[in-house]
């Protein structure tokens, strides 16, 4: 049965290429509130693309970390 990632791991497509981005959950501000943005890292290659600005926010992965 598949696992759901999120909010760990995001993807998004490649504008130009038939690939995709992963993205890892990399943390919150130092002391996060439930508004606080995710902050994520490039999954693959450090030279790749930037992560783009999180849309999720802390209380996606309050329950997790608690």
């Amino acid at each position: 049965m598949p696992v759901t990632l999120s909010p760990w791991l995001v993807a998004e497509r490649a504008p130009d290429a038939d690939a995709y981005h992963c993205f890892q959950f990399d943390g919150s501000e130092a002391r996060p509130t439930t508004a606080s943005p995710l902050r994520y890292s490039n999954g693959g290659d450090p030279a790749g693309p930037t992560p783009p600005s999180s849309i999720a926010t802390w209380q996606a992965a309050e329950p997790w970390v608690q």
